[in-house]
């Protein structure tokens, strides 16, 4: 079964890179107006949580728990490599996962409809200039859980569920070394194990139709580019004209929110969908085991997408691509008689285009295990995504990112994909007032140069080096650009 989600990215890259997701937001998301606001919330002393509906629902799931497509809420390093995966045979360095079938049992238990995931990712970060120091750091991420598909297991038609859990460590680049407002790496968040999802989902008249629910992420299923996965400064996954806009970065890695998604894909090249989420699923540092949920009226995240789809040409020259135009708004409402500066997120609001095109088709490749027997893995790409807020309460008003990747470009070497990145956001005047008032020189925008290239040594390990240039980090002119190099090794288990 081919859900929407699926369809709107295939043929433009193969197999996603790892962690689309963002991580946790430099401090220039998290100074100034923003700051002050999640301190005074973080220390009411009325807040509570209720956990009895998380634990309720995650034990629910862990004991049947359902496999996701894809393009959906994938496995944060075991979905990177789908495109290289083979089954198992011949020797271990062939294997989809680096341990093996288990005797039979994980192909038993697939037949059966339950897959059990994993991976781990490491990184190490070195500032060779600019920023705030010189110096380097270790990032990595851990993630696991089941999934189930009950139409496999039980004839359930159409229905689904799943549970994704991290296990965070290390240091952040951003926060550290660089100071920037779009951090260094995806993976980056405050060091804990925690909940990240724990949903169900039901697809009626087959892909036409489907509603999930439970505690639920933004960043696997809007504001998406396939192409983007690829690079590993957060942004490219969920982008910061959200991330810097919203408190506390979420729903996104690697903090989900209670909320429920309805979609709809009335035809091949038309779909849309809409969600609601708890407003503020709080700061790391405060619900760090996933389980947490508020009880205080913070308003809602409610994002909505229309995408259309076109598959060019059949036959060599088909160039595939998509576009997604997005509405978001956040309804929180703060309560009378705080600051006035803690309603910075009275009401915000913006606007999103995302545009995904293959531009070159290698033809006449065969296929091979490497590419996952896909002779139309090869071939150069590009997206774009250009936003907008014009709400005053918005840290970032104007957004632009963009990027090529090419897979296949070197000879004998299918699978590797290499790319290149450029992002530019602007702050908003009361961003810039909150700069200066911390006595710090602001600057209009942060720009950002990635270039990178994974390197996928077998189908289930895989080294990335990667560079990146910024520019004025933090919006600040007084923290000269900043150049970052960094290794990622994956592994899928």
């Amino acid at each position: 079964m081919q859900s929407p989600n699926e369809r709107q990215g295939e043929g433009i890259l193969p197999g996603p890179s790892v962690c689309e997701r963002s991580g946790w937001t430099g401090p220039a998301a998290t100074r100034g107006p923003r700051r002050r606001r999640e301190q005074a919330r973080a220390c009411k002393a009325d807040r509570r949580a209720t956990r009895i509906a998380g634990v309720l629902l995650a034990a629910l799931v862990a004991a049947t728990p359902a496999r996701a497509s894809a393009a959906e809420s994938e496995p944060l390093i075991t979905g990177q490599q789908d495109g290289a995966a083979v089954p198992d045979g011949g020797t271990w360095w062939e294997r989809a996962g680096a341990t093996g079938d288990w005797l039979g049992q994980r192909t038993a238990l697939e037949r059966a409809g339950v897959e059990v995931f994993g991976g781990y990712a490491a990184e190490a970060w070195g500032n060779t200039t600019g920023g705030l120091q010189r110096g380097a750091v270790y990032t990595g991420m851990l993630d696991w859980g089941v999934t189930v598909d009950f139409e496999q297991m039980a004839g359930w038609r159409g229905a689904s569920a799943q549970t994704t859990w991290l296990w965070v460590s290390g240091r952040n680049a951003s926060d550290e070394l660089v100071g920037n407002l779009f951090t260094v790496s995806n993976l980056a968040a405050l060091s804990a194990v925690r909940m990240l999802e724990v949903w169900f989902e039901q697809r009626f008249a087959g892909d036409l139709l489907s509603v999930r629910i439970g505690q639920i992420t933004a960043d696997s299923e809007f504001a998406v580019t396939e192409v983007g996965r690829l690079f590993i400064n957060s942004t490219f996954g969920w982008p910061s004209y959200l991330s810097s806009n919203l408190p506390d970065s979420s729903p996104a890695y690697p903090m989900g929110a209670l909320g429920a998604r309805i979609a709809a894909h009335p035809t091949e090249w038309l779909g849309l969908q809409s969600a609601a989420y708890y407003g503020d699923p709080f700061a790391q540092d405060f619900g760090s085991s996933g389980f947490d949920i508020d009880v205080d009226d913070v308003g809602w995240l409610w994002m909505n997408e229309l995408h259309l789809d076109w598959r060019g040409v059949a036959g060599d020259t088909a160039h595939p691509g998509r576009a997604a135009f997005g509405f978001w708004l956040h309804t929180d409402q703060h309560p009378a008689g705080e600051p006035a500066d803690l309603g910075v997120y009275d009401a915000c609001h913006g606007f999103y285009l995302v545009l995904e095109q293959r531009l070159v088709r290698e033809t006449g490749v065969p296929a091979t295990p490497a590419t996952g027997g896909d002779d139309d893995a090869q071939g150069l790409s590009w997206f774009t995504r250009i936003a907008y807020s014009p709400s005053g309460a918005s840290a970032l008003h104007a957004y632009i990112d963009t990027g090529l990747a090419y897979t296949g470009l070197l000879p004998g070497r299918d699978a590797d994909v290499v790319g290149i990145g450029v992002v530019w956001g602007h702050v908003s005047g009361s961003e810039r007032d909150a700069i200066a008032a911390e006595g710090f020189v602001p600057a209009d925008a942060e720009l950002v140069i990635e270039a990178t290239y994974r390197w996928q040594i077998t189908p289930w390990l895989a080294l990335q080096p990667d560079l990146q240039v910024v520019i004025d980090p933090g919006a600040r002119r007084d923290l000269g650009t900043a150049v970052v190099t960094g290794l990622r090794t994956s592994i899928r288990f």
